[in-house]
This record gives C-alpha cells, structure tokens and sequence, in this order.
C-alpha cells in the first residue's frame, strides 16, 4: 500500500469520485499548469484555466502541449485574467480548483491576495452546480497567513445547509504546510425572481 506525500494527492484522490459528473471545471490560478494535467482526464468537455499572469499561460501551453494528446489539449481554455473575474468566462460549473500562492520561479510579489480570492470563491460558489466542488489549497506561511484566515472565515460562514465543507490541516508538518479546503454545493440558492404566489 502506498502513502499520501502531498494535499495535491489527497486532493486527486477526494476529487477523483466527483469526477464522472464533471462537464465543465475551472483553474483560478493555473500556475505552471500541474493541476490542469492532474485533473484534465476526468472533465469531459471543457476546462478553463485562468491566471493573471501571461508568463503562466505561455509556460502552461508550452509544457501541457507536450505532455497531453491533441483532444485532451483542445479541451483547455487558456484566459489572461484575474480570478475576480471568474464569471466573465464561465456560466455553470461542476468543479473548481486553485492552488493558492505565487507562480513557481516568478516574482513571488505576484501572488494571490485575500480580497481578490474571496470574491472569487463567492462568485465560484453561485456558478457551482448542485453538487459541485470547490477544491482550494492555501498556503499558511505566505502574507503571514492573512489569506488562509480569511479562507477559514469565508468557509465558516457558508450555510451549513446548502454546503458542506471539509478542511485538511496535515497536524505533524511544518507549520507552515499548505492545507486543503473542499467545499461541496448541495443546492442552488431559491431565485429571488420568482416571487411570492
């Protein structure tokens, strides 16, 4: 029997039993795009893979290109943006993933900051199908840990009713590790259109 050596693997591994229901998925911080080649097999139509930084979509193209057959490939849809704008590129989704922090061998200045994520993992939540996953690796060493208890709040406050959320804080390594969230949505929320009959 082998063992889990990252929250990248457990993360798979959890994934893995949603993925046959995955139609539709989003990276919110493509990095050099491990995760993309981690996850693509298992999404049937489409994947979009966002970063702010141009660097990370041309290193990601170059590296996934050679790695990847032509149809698993032309599933990837590469966006130069932040991941504040979530919804200008997407309507529904059935899965979303981050990995929080910088871009390898970059300007670590660049990075993921508290108030543009969380508007992202709010606007990420609406866009969520039923049933749909929210997968988010936070880092607590990076701003000094700022980003990671703003995450925690943020997924405190969610409606225990409508979601359902996991948070994996590996006890006996570094302090500062990363840790993993996993956020289920069971429901959308009643449409305030319809009214009162």
């Amino acid at each position: 029997m082998g063992y889990i050596t990252n929250l990248n693997e457990l993360s798979l591994l959890i994934c893995e039993q949603y993925m046959p229901d995955v139609k539709v998925a989003v990276d919110i911080t493509l990095g050099n795009g491990l995760d993309v080649q981690k996850f693509l097999p298992y999404i049937q139509e489409k994947l979009i893979a966002i970063d702010i930084q141009q660097q990370a979509i041309d290193v990601s193209k170059e590296r996934l290109q050679k790695v990847l057959s032509e149809e698993e490939y032309s599933k990837i849809e590469f966006v130069t943006d932040n991941h504040v704008n979530i919804d200008r590129h997407v309507d529904r989704v059935d899965f979303v993933f981050g990995n929080l922090g910088y871009l390898p061998n970059s300007d670590h200045k660049i990075m993921t900051k508290s108030n543009t994520t969380l508007i992202c993992l709010d606007k990420a939540l609406k866009l969520l199908n039923p049933n749909g996953l929210l997968s988010i690796i936070s880092y607590l060493g990076q701003d000094r840990g700022q980003e990671h208890r703003s995450l925690c709040a943020f997924f405190e406050s969610l409606d225990s009713k409508q979601y359902k959320v996991i948070h994996i804080n590996p006890l006996n390594q570094d302090e500062m590790a990363p840790t993993l969230f996993l956020c289920q949505k069971l429901y959308d929320e009643p449409s305030q259109e319809r009214g009162v009959f």
